[in-house]
């Protein structure tokens, strides 16, 4: 296990698809607020003032975190912040499913229609696998912030490297 949480080659493929998987959903959500909310009213979960609130900052961290697993910026903290969110849909598809709702999940807001069910919650359950898998991950050779700080250790040599 130790052996595959190392394998950078992975951790870059997880981390794009992941990141790739939630940009996509985040942009029609961002492009159309108001049926988001929509999807959102129909699982009876949140209270009706906080709707609109939740409409609105949700895809923006979809849309940040999944560009940030992308870019190899802040990684953790991306995986973290996606895997709450997913979590949360988690609980939200099964409050679905225990009401007997056949509703739009809401993931890909006017582009894909997929209804609440057992497919969708595996599919949460999966992708809140390979986000645990980049948090726990040391694979992170292909990442901005390795080489940022690869970057900020590097000797500097010359005639000016003295005048810092």
């Amino acid at each position: 296990m130790k052996k595959l949480l190392s394998n950078s080659y992975l951790n870059l493929a997880i981390r794009l698809f992941a990141g790739i998987a939630f940009v996509f959903a985040a942009i029609p959500k961002i492009d159309r607020p108001e049926l988001f909310a929509s999807e959102i009213l129909n699982y009876r979960f949140f209270p009706d003032f906080a709707i609109n609130f939740v409409a609105l900052v949700v895809p923006w961290i979809e849309l940040i975190a999944g560009l940030s697993l992308i870019a190899g910026a802040r990684i953790k903290a991306s995986a973290a912040a996606l895997a709450i969110l997913d979590l949360f849909f988690i609980i939200a598809i099964l409050a679905a499913m225990a009401q007997g709702l056949n509703i739009n999940c809401g993931c890909h807001t006017a582009f894909l229609s997929e209804k609440v069910g057992l497919t969708k919650l595996l599919e949460n359950f999966g992708i809140l696998a390979l986000l645990a898998f980049v948090y726990f991950s040391k694979g992170d050779k292909f990442s901005v912030e390795k080489r940022a700080v690869n970057e900020r250790l590097k000797p500097k040599s010359g005639f000016f490297s003295g005048l810092n």
